[in-house]
């Protein structure tokens, strides 16, 4: 905020979003949906100073 703006980038994943059969990924599925949430929350907050907040999702 002090030099008037920024990035966020975070790393998701598509088990976020969607589960997966072949393997067991439910704690990382929950993780990474976290950090989606996290990521929308921050990109409200980070708006009004001109910080963008992204997130990929590697499929």
């Amino acid at each position: 905020m002090a030099r008037g703006g920024g990035a966020v980038l975070n790393v998701a994943s598509v088990a976020a979003v969607r589960g997966a059969r072949f393997m067991p990924m439910v704690p990382h599925g929950a993780a990474k949906a976290g950090v989606l949430a996290m990521s929308k929350h921050l990109r409200a907050a980070g708006a009004p100073h001109h910080i963008r907040v992204n997130t990929i999702a590697p499929a």
